[in-house]
């Protein structure tokens, strides 16, 4: 049996050594400029190699105790691969912060972990990979930004750190958001989002979330006026979703769940389980021009896609709140469809409760009746005259006592007739006034001395025992005293 001879040649093992010692963590200094790429503003001048860690912290950001001259920036057509990055100081108690930059056309992946925290910002537009099933972690403050064009395989969203997932961005993976975590997700998400339960986290959707959307947090999640869930969303236990955008899946408000529908709100839940069951609390907010987000199904729909089905309802549901407060149409008849159809219908509607302004304005609206899901009733104008005054602080006594009763005639925009709205008349119920230059509570126009607080000027002048005359017998007039203006405490008072 013949042996090959292995041969080692001395220049080779050098550089196997050299390149194991050299691996290791390298802290960004930034003396040269702000390019990742440049070895000279890496530790030792040698800049990270795919073995090597690459720490970024005291950088040139507010709160760092010793900041660098230049923050770190992988730089538009670069790339860079290292064992792991660590953005901001790891060290437990730490407050130095990390800031990093990766532009459009640069790719940075890691064999490792990825960690951005201490209050550490990332804003990515270009290509981040992370070797670590945990993806990129995000904590203790940290924030991380990805604009259009920008790429994440995974983000683990710890606690206390923000994530914008911008339009143009793609993350192929989102962990479940921690406690204090915040999502906002601007762009396109597929799978579902979901943040851990009984956690304070936040989660924001403006874009579009083809997936379905899990609460499981004490705090208010919000879908926006833009944003697009094509998934399930069910709302139970202590969760809480306000909803000004579109839900094209099963939507259900169960236990003690909260849901705010706001009037550009376009639900559609397509799911037999179309429920309001249990003890949960529901708020439409009616908008400006009376409309208002009406809750659709297809369950027992009259056509295919029709969206004008019965919601099963469970007659526990009774905290059910329809907020009138922004609307702005008046003395005019307005017909509300809370909901497309719903079981119970006669005890749906006695359990629906109409505010404005906080007041209670049931009796002002009516149910219209099995089948219609809708209340027909009709608003006061708070504000006849449109002067910018309520109603109700328009007393017409013609005695202006406070901001809360005016006594200016509440059918007149201009009580006094003096070419003023009573808003801006500062005496709303006198024609021949309607400014107080200093202040004094009397109108320019009846006041001695304009432009001076009469009770100040009479005790000052009292104080300091000012002869006065008629300006003919050596004594100074009073306006003789005002217009010298007399020692800096006289000024102090004009």
């Amino acid at each position: 049996m013949k042996h090959k001879k292995l041969t080692i040649t001395a220049a080779s093992l050098l550089a196997a050594l050299t390149t194991q010692v050299q691996a290791g963590f390298y802290d960004w200094e930034g003396g040269t400029s702000d390019d990742w790429s440049d070895s000279s503003n890496w530790q030792d001048g040698n800049g990270v190699g795919v073995d090597d860690t690459a720490r970024i912290f005291n950088s040139d950001i507010a709160g760092s105790p010793d900041p660098t001259p230049n923050n770190t920036v992988l730089k538009s057509g670069d790339s860079a691969s290292v064992s792991q990055v660590w953005l901001g100081n790891q060290n437990d108690g730490s407050l130095e912060s990390g800031a990093l930059t990766v532009e459009s056309g640069a790719t940075l992946t890691t064999s490792g972990g990825f960690i951005v925290s201490q209050n550490s910002t990332l804003v990515s537009s270009g290509a981040i990979s992370v070797g670590d099933n945990n993806g990129m972690i995000v904590r203790d403050a940290g924030n991380v930004t990805l604009n259009s064009g920008a790429t994440l395989n995974k983000i683990t969203l710890g606690e206390n750190s923000t994530a914008t997932f911008n339009a143009g961005s793609t993350v192929t993976t989102i962990q479940n958001p921690a406690d204090s975590a915040q999502l906002i997700l601007n762009g396109t998400y597929a799978g579902n989002l979901f943040s851990n339960n009984g956690s304070s986290a936040v989660m924001t959707v403006n874009g579009t979330l083809n997936g379905n959307f899990g609460i499981g947090s004490y705090e208010m999640h919000y879908i926006g006026e833009t944003g697009i869930v094509n998934g399930d969303i069910e709302v139970n236990s202590f969760d809480q979703i306000t909803v000004a955008g579109s839900v094209n899946g099963r939507f259900a408000i169960n236990q003690n769940g909260l849901a705010v529908i706001e009037s550009t709100a376009d639900i559609r839940s397509n799911s037999n389980s179309s429920w309001i069951y249990d003890t949960p609390s529901i708020q439409w907010n009616v908008g400006a021009d009376g409309s208002v987000g009406t809750l659709r199904t297809n369950r027992n729909e009259t056509s295919l896609d029709a969206y004008d089905g019965e919601w099963r309802y469970g007659i526990s549901a009774v905290d059910m709140v329809v907020d009138l407060t922004n609307c702005a149409v008046y003395d005019t008849p307005l017909t509300l469809q809370l909901v497309s159809g719903i079981q119970n219908e006669s005890t749906f509607a006695s359990n629906v409760t109409f505010l404005r302004d906080g007041a209670d304005v049931t009796a002002d609206f009516a149910w219209d009746g099995a089948g219609t899901g809708s209340f027909t009733g009709q608003l006061a104008n708070p504000d006849a005259d449109g002067d910018g005054l309520p109603d109700s602080v328009e007393t017409g006594t013609g005695i202006y006592v406070d901001s809360t009763n005016t006594g200016t005639d509440p059918n007149l925009a201009d009580t006094d007739g003096d070419g003023l709205s009573d808003s801006v008349d500062l005496f709303p119920n006198d024609g021949t006034e309607t400014v107080d230059t200093d202040g004094d509570g009397v109108g320019d126009n009846g006041d001695v001395h304009p432009g001076y607080n009469d009770a100040e000027l009479s005790t000052y002048l009292s104080n300091n025992n000012y002869t006065l005359g008629g300006g003919t017998d050596g004594g100074l007039t009073e306006q003789d005293i005002i217009d010298l203006r007399v020692g800096s405490q006289l000024a102090s008072i004009a």
